[in-house]
């Protein structure tokens, strides 16, 4: 009989001497015939018979141990779905009836993140294995090496290279100091995945220093028979020679094929694959013709085409496909492309034509292929065709962005993305078509943004009652904890450790809005809209005297958009490097606070090289022009650039800015709820009363401001009603700023260049950051942040300037004025008072801001008139009136009037009162 006792709350069973023997004893035999290559269902059976025994009677290790072997068996023979269920089995059998109490829960973890991993789920993977390291008890070196190699592999594949390349020195350091704490597979692993990093950065010296190393380790490796130790040389020299021939590098991919060849090693079918893939694209680099290599391609396939090869070698299979599309359309047999992208999408299981973004696994892959279809289209003036795939092709990108936020999203939008845009913008631009050249340059603005803004509305229209929005804060408040231990971090040591637990808390965040979408349909449906603003309903919205300039900088060319409501220009421009060089230049001058004659002789430069003398000649009856900018545009002022005539832009134009014309739409529509306070103000104090005349934390953190204290007064004396709140503190702040109409913070702020989500605004000694920012809920119509550096930021391509203000407009702000540059504290507060001044009149925030810039130029100091004092803040979003333009005119009427009547009676009184002459 089983003896059951009880262990927590399950029920363990301690295990039978006979029932134990049985199961040992199937499993054995099976170890045997699978050493010696035996009848693969003969194995499978002798596995489920030892499973079923130890099920029926009880015995939770050996099934757990039973349906993790059943899952690598069916590794072995390709069988997924199979894989999947055991791995599955194991997982939750082992956690239910061992929790994690023994290694071989190392081992089921490590199965699992496998199996992930090789589903391209390299966050989820990344979280499994996390949690083995954080759970299980006494999982032995071996296993935590394995698990450490996982870790490291996964944050490869979504572009972590330098936590990747840390997790890896760190074993290898380990290593050669316990050389009997790590394995010989581990070691070798580390430094295999440490080329594939250094392959990611293009150094390769350093792919070539790191496979000399793994292959130094194959020759040390202890118990291991010789065929294994040739097959990892063979998978590190076919890995080397297929980077080196992508690089073109031909001395090196030459080398490793003739390490290949001379070794007389026996090839796996997919080593084998590999090789003739190599050797093909060697060729083609030679020059050799596209039959010769269609032949090398097609026994590649057939190879890959065989049962025992890994599931996933239908990737390889439509790299094979998409290289010999690309060999005909370099021929320009472009019908011979077209049908061999076809085929790799094929093997991708993608109809393009029908299939949703949803429904595409692979997305990176389709929309490489993709991309070249297009452009054989393209290039075959085959406009039809080419504009269809095209549109498809935008719609996978924006779901492929919008599905994951996170780093390897961003970094595959900057490198890959941007290319298969400005592929379409040419085509667009070829054709003269407007709206698909609006539509693509959108397509490069702020989905990221787009994205976090519509997740926060729904979670925060959810309630505190949803129990995922309960789960959510909680694991926000434990990042938020940790993100302030990283800013006073004191070693690097300390910051790696503290970032690998905010990674394992943004996993679990990702996993919970997982679930969130997979249960609120509505949810899902915003998050996921593919529809845009179109041109034609942007033109709609413009007014006759409002005009939008957009802009694109790719790699090879740049585009301006001048729209207004009847017409569209478009601007094709070369040498983007050369603008980008001289924004750079442009804002490096401005911070440092330049020479007033190099600052106007760079504006005067990028006036011209921008072609803003156009907006008048093509758009005569244009006043209010909406800036969209990208890329480094995002960091400069449009209003302070000057034309040959020596006149600013802000003399003759209204100027407002918007991050995409979608988000612009999205900002106007965005609804707010009542509020208790027309003003929630906040001016920064401290203890400490050095005076400083920057708002700028870089050098004068936690000083005194002289003039914010006065900027407040000045403000409540123009806004003059009882709705006006002051508050003294960040926790003022946090209790009052959902209830505001207009939040002013006349403060410090300091811009983090490693990590942006760590950039601050600062309460006294407290201090906000951008991180905790988004995730208030504002129902302000206009936020002011009267301090340094707010509306500027690194650049992300795509996403523009990772700036303080955009935290504000994720958290439910319709609009922002913001600084791009360091400003200083005195004349910021005396253009703040003119800027409300005008803001009450009833104006709209950009003419309010452009008519207290202007004032300001003609009533200062002369010595403080020059932009650096007056052009720095901006406009972002929403640019609506906040009082009725009437209730002003009858104040001032009525005042007017008791002027007038004041003046009739004295006139009266002293003609009364004047002598006779």
């Amino acid at each position: 009989m089983i003896t059951l006792i009880s262990v927590h709350p399950d029920i363990y069973c301690q295990d039978d001497t006979e029932v134990l023997s049985k199961i040992d004893s199937l499993l054995s035999e099976s170890n045997s015939i699978w050493k010696n290559s035996g009848p693969f269902d003969e194995n499978l059976r002798l596995i489920e018979e030892a499973c079923d025994i130890a099920n029926k009677n009880g015995v939770w290790y050996k099934k757990v141990l039973a349906l993790h072997l059943l899952s690598v068996v069916h590794t072995f023979a390709n069988n997924e779905e199979q894989i999947v269920k055991f791995a599955d089995s194991s997982l939750v059998v082992g956690l239910k009836y061992l929790g994690c109490k023994d290694n071989l829960m190392s081992s089921v973890y490590i199965n699992n993140a496998r199996i992930l991993r090789s589903k391209r789920k390299y966050r989820e993977s990344n979280l499994l294995a996390t949690k083995a390291l954080e759970n299980c008890i006494n999982p032995g070196i071996s296993a935590i090496a394995n698990l450490n190699i996982i870790r490291a592999e996964n944050l490869l594949y979504v572009g972590d290279y330098a936590k990747a390349k840390s997790v890896l020195e760190l074993l290898i350091a380990d290593r050669k100091n316990h050389p009997d704490f790590i394995n010989d597979y581990a070691w070798f692993e580390a430094y295999y995945l440490l080329s594939k990093i250094s392959a990611e950065i293009k150094n390769d010296d350093e792919v070539t220093s790191n496979i000399i190393a793994a292959e130094k380790v194959t020759d040390m490796f202890v118990g291991v028979n010789e065929q294994y130790k040739e097959s990892e040389k063979l998978n590190i020299w076919t890995y080397a020679a297929g980077y080196f021939v992508e690089q073109e590098n031909l001395p090196r991919c030459r080398f490793y094929l003739s390490l290949i060849k001379d070794s007389e090693y026996v090839l796996s079918p997919h080593q084998e694959a590999e090789y003739l893939s190599i050797l093909a694209r060697l060729m083609h680099l030679n020059g050799i013709e596209s039959d010769s290599l269609n032949f090398l391609i097609k026994n590649s396939n057939r190879l890959l085409n065989q049962k025992s090869i890994e599931h996933n070698a239908y990737i390889n299979k439509c790299q094979n496909l998409k290289f010999l599309g690309d060999v005909y359309q370099d021929e320009m047999r472009f019908s011979d492309a077209v049908e061999y992208y076809k085929a790799a999408l094929d093997s991708l299981r993608v109809d393009w034509s029908s299939d949703s973004p949803s429904e595409i696994v692979d997305k990176e892959d389709v929309i490489k292929v993709m991309s070249s279809l297009f452009e054989t289209h393209y290039l075959n003036n085959d406009a039809h065709n080419g504009r269809l795939v095209l549109e498809k092709l935008l719609d996978i990108i924006r779901y492929f962005i919008i599905e994951n936020n996170n780093d390897s999203h961003i970094e595959f939008w900057a490198q890959e993305n941007i290319e298969v845009l400005e592929k379409g913008l040419r085509f667009a631009h070829q054709n003269n078509d407007h709206e698909l050249v609006f539509r693509i340059i959108e397509e490069n603005k702020s989905n990221l943004l787009v994205k976090d803004m519509i997740a926060h509305k729904l979670r925060s229209s959810k309630g505190d009652e949803n129990s995922y929005i309960q789960k959510e804060k909680e694991i926000i408040s434990e990042i938020t904890r940790l993100r302030r231990e990283l800013i006073d971090a004191p070693s690097s040591e300390m910051k790696n450790t503290i970032n690998e637990e905010i990674a394992v808390q943004e996993l679990k965040f990702e996993e919970l809005n997982g679930k969130l979408e997979g249960s609120d349909q509505d949810y899902y449906n915003l998050k996921y809209n593919l529809n845009r603003l179109d041109l034609p309903t942007l033109q709609h919205s413009l007014s006759n005297d409002e005009c939008v300039v957009e802009f694109f900088i790719g790699e090879e060319d740049v585009y301006e958009m001048f729209i207004s409501a009847s017409d569209v220009q478009l601007i094709k421009a070369k040498d983007p490097k050369g603008l980008k060089s001289l924004i750079k230049e442009f804002v490096r001058k401005h911070t440092s606070n330049d020479e007033n004659y190099v600052i106007d002789s760079l504006s005067k430069a990028l006036y011209k090289n921008l072609r803003l003398d156009e907006i008048a000649s093509f758009l005569p009856s244009c006043k209010s022009i909406k800036f969209i900018p990208d890329d480094y545009l995002s960091n400069i002022s449009f209003a302070q650039l000057i034309d040959q005539e020596g006149r600013y832009l802000v003399d003759d134009y209204t100027i407002d800015y918007q991050y995409s014309a979608f988000l612009n739409n999205t900002l106007m529509q965005r609804e707010v709820d009542s509020v208790k306070f027309n003003l929630l103000g906040y001016a920064y104090q401290n203890e400490n009363q050095l005076v400083s005349d920057s708002r700028s934390c870089t050098s004068t953190a936690l000083t005194s401001l002289l003039c914010s204290e006065d900027e407040m007064n000045s403000i409540q004396s123009i806004l003059n009603d009882n709705k006006n709140h002051i508050i003294y503190n960040k926790q003022g702040f946090e209790q009052n700023c959902s209830d505001a109409r207009i939040i002013h913070l006349a403060t410090h702020a300091c811009v983090d260049t490693e990590d942006s989500e760590n950039s601050r605004l600062y309460f006294g000694k407290d201090f906000l950051t951008t991180y905790d920012l988004k995730l208030l809920k504002l129902n302000a119509e206009l936020v002011v942040l009267s301090a340094c550096e707010t509306g500027y930021g690194d650049i992300v391509k795509g996403e523009g300037s990772m700036s303080i203000s955009k935290a504000f407009l994720q958290a439910g702000a319709k609009s922002a004025l913001v600084s791009l540059w360091p400003v200083d504290d005195c004349q910021t507060s005396n253009l703040m008072g003119l800027f409300y001044k005008h803001l009450y009149s009833g104006l709209d925030k950009d003419d309010a801001l452009r008519n207290a810039q202007l004032e300001y130029i003609h009533t200062a100091n002369p010595e403080f008139t020059t932009p650096y004092y007056w052009a720095g803040f901006i406009i972002v979003g929403d640019t609506s009136p906040l009082w009725e333009k009437s209730n002003i005119i009858f104040t001032y009427g009525a005042l007017f009037i008791l002027i007038l009547i004041s003046a009739v009676a004295y006139y009266i009184f002293s003609k009364k009162t004047k002598p006779n002459d």
